[in-house]
């Protein structure tokens, strides 16, 4: 402090009288060499420079050697300027504390220039982080991967050129691409889906899972990489830069987004390729997310689909009925033109459809398969199910007489099997490019199969019983259902020679008991409940309900109807399978709704635990968490009637 004075005299006097120096008329270009040296240096990949070097050098002067004083400093990371102090008025040595002097005000020069570099700098990434943020936020909000698309492409405007900018969205089982967004030149366009192949950048990404940066000299890139150039619209014009970034999930791709530039090279950057990257990661989360909704809701159609048929077979034998009704389902799950379930004739080679819904009913109805011929007797002799999509085109395929050929008509179908031997044929038609059928669509419709291979048994097994008593009884210890005949009071009257392992006892300790000696508490009301509304009324009463038989936890489906002024049949259903489906798509669809609406990793654990309760016995429950760094394993979500200490353990402790 007490230099100050001194110092703040010698800064007058230094720059006492001193003018502005002119700025030439012309600029001279250097010497050619020097020239040569810029442009070589010009390849060279610019690192920035450490702190330590951000120096001030005095330079040669200019003009007039003894009254000109000039120091070169770091402007910038990557820059360099020049302060030149000039003393018009005579001659003169600079001194050592004057060059010194003049040095360190470089330097403070130097430090302002970097401190607004940097500024400028923050507040760019910090608008940068507020636009991804705010992006981040919506795609929490959307289930739908088109609109997802959109809102990609909204906020990547905000940070980058997107006048030509595309999405992909890769299907993989069908090895498909489709194009929800694409501009050229900022016009909209609707490219059409393609076949995944070997051309073109997009291709490259899914199936390398890797970006593309091509800052300039695109096809040089692509023909380093083997690549060939595919247009993507009509406008074949090359790109002068290309950017590309993949949607990943851990290791699969879901498709990628797109920004180049047809005029003009380098346009986009490294910082280009960070910040589509993150968008690129936020975007792929949620058209998982997005995906996993869908196919939720999807098993939940098709579960309840199965449910409602297993109910149809229940409650009717008449064959004809329940086949139409599963027809029916089929044709509006799928989205069908056309929907049919064939039997065999007499003969068991020909096979005739005698349930159709949709178009060309009398038509599918009046055509006769023949085992082996066609893709549909072909399905029958293989006992495999099919799908063939665009099959005017294939060589086996034959047209139903007196029906229009459609372009793009998609097939599927599957045999109805029982016992080890085709007892009939499902098949579903649809037309429409990009309507194809896919794997998914095949399992669902052998799902249906097994419910009218379940439906043709009864049926035949129905109209064999009404032959005799003894046949009656060969049915039901066949059937997986149990029979029984309660009175007003609940009191068990007579129980059918069903499958043993589904009653509690064996039906001799059962008869002339009441449903409490037998059943555990929580079912007595519902039951008696039941038996009454049947006892009142002419309609049949559905009841499902659980029940631990020799440990096993089944649950019922029963269709209780009067027999008597006092007494009801009771016909009970193993619907254990389908229910645990049931309960499990729902849990599923539970977690995937609390993953997007839980404000807290709390709220996600409680909806967690309560979407499992109807599953399995939740009464002790944890979630645990592993922290590497630590080696600790902590417990952020538990319940337990038992423990109460839930300190964090060392790994290996339990």
């Amino acid at each position: 402090m007490p230099k100050k004075k001194p110092i703040d005299r010698r800064l007058k006097n230094l720059f006492e009288d001193v003018k502005p120096e002119q700025t030439p008329a012309e600029f001279k270009p250097a010497p050619s060499k020097r020239a040569s040296e810029d442009k070589h240096l010009q390849q060279v990949e610019a690192k920035p420079f450490p702190k330590q070097s951000r120096t001030v050098e005095i330079a040669s002067p200019w003009s007039k050697p003894s009254a000109a004083l000039s120091l070169a400093f770091q402007a910038g990371q990557n820059s360099w300027a020049t302060l030149q102090v000039v003393d018009e008025s005579e001659e003169r040595a600079w001194s050592q504390d004057e060059q010194l002097l003049v040095k360190q005000v470089a330097d403070q020069l130097s430090l302002a220039l970097e401190n607004a570099r940097l500024f400028q700098e923050t507040q760019a990434r910090a608008e940068e982080l507020s636009v991804l943020n705010e992006m981040g936020r919506e795609l929490s909000t959307k289930l739908d991967p088109a609109a997802i698309a959109e809102i990609a492409h909204r906020y990547t405007s905000r940070l980058m050129n997107t006048s030509n900018f595309f999405v992909v969205l890769y299907d993989e089982k069908n090895q498909e691409k489709s194009y929800p967004v694409a501009f050229e030149e900022g016009r909209r366009i609707y490219p059409t889906p393609k076949k995944l192949g070997n051309g073109g950048f997009s291709d490259y990404i899914i199936h390398s899972k890797k970006p593309v940066f091509a800052p300039n000299d695109v096809l040089g890139y692509m023909k380093l990489l083997g690549i060939e150039f595919v247009p993507l619209d009509r406008d074949d014009t090359p790109s002068q830069s290309w950017l590309g970034v993949p949607f990943l999930v851990g290791d699969r791709v879901l498709g990628l987004i797109s920004v180049q530039s047809v005029h003009k090279p380098d346009l986009y950057d490294a910082h280009d390729r960070d910040i589509l990257t993150t968008i690129a990661s936020q975007a792929a989360i949620a058209i998982e997310n997005a995906r996993l909704f869908q196919e939720a809701r999807r098993r939940a159609q098709e579960t309840a689909a199965l449910a409602e048929v297993g109910r149809e077979i229940s409650t009717t034998l008449d064959l004809e009925v329940v086949l139409t009704k599963i027809a029916a389902y089929a044709r509006d799950l799928f989205q069908a033109e056309s929907s049919g379930v064939y039997l065999p004739e007499a003969q068991g080679t020909n096979w005739r459809a005698i349930a159709v819904i949709g178009a060309d009913i009398e038509e599918i109805k009046n055509e006769v398969i023949h085992t082996g011929e066609g893709i549909l007797g072909e399905i029958i002799l293989h006992k495999a199910g099919r799908i063939v999509n665009d099959a005017n085109n294939q060589p086996e395929s034959l047209t139903i007489e007196e029906t229009a050929e459609r372009p793009f008509e998609h097939l599927m179908g599957v045999p109805i099997i029982s016992g080890g031997n085709v007892t009939g044929l499902m098949a579903v038609w649809r037309t429409g490019q990009a309507n194809e059928f896919m794997p998914s669509d095949l399992d669902f419709l052998t799902s249906l199969a097994r419910q009218a291979a379940i439906a043709i048994q009864n049926a035949s097994l129905f109209q064999e019983t009404q032959k005799s008593e003894s046949e009656l009884r060969a049915l039901f210890a066949s059937m997986n259902d149990v029979i029984i005949v309660y009175d007003k009071d609940g009191r068990y009257v007579r129980i059918a020679p069903t499958n043993p392992s589904l009653l509690v006892r064996p039906p001799e300790e059962m008869v002339g008991k009441y449903i409490k000696e037998i059943l555990p508490p929580e079912l007595h009301d519902p039951f008696m409940k039941t038996i009454r509304e049947a006892l009142s009324s002419n309609r049949t009463i559905r009841i499902e309900y659980p029940l631990n038989i020799s440990g096993n936890s089944l649950w019922f489906d029963a269709n209780v109807s009067k027999l008597s002024d006092d007494q009801v049949f009771w016909v009970a259903r193993d619907i254990t399978d389908r229910k645990i489906n049931e309960l499990t798509q729902i849990a599923i669809t539970q977690i995937s709704e609390s993953v997007l609406s839980s404000k807290t990793m709390d709220e996600l654990f409680q909806s967690i635990h309560e979407a499992v309760k109807p599953l399995i016995p939740v009464n002790n429950f944890y979630i645990a968490q592993h922290d590497p760094t630590s080696n600790l394993i902590t417990f952020p979500y538990h319940s337990d009637e038992v423990d109460e200490d839930w300190s964090p353990l060392e790994l290996g402790r339990g």
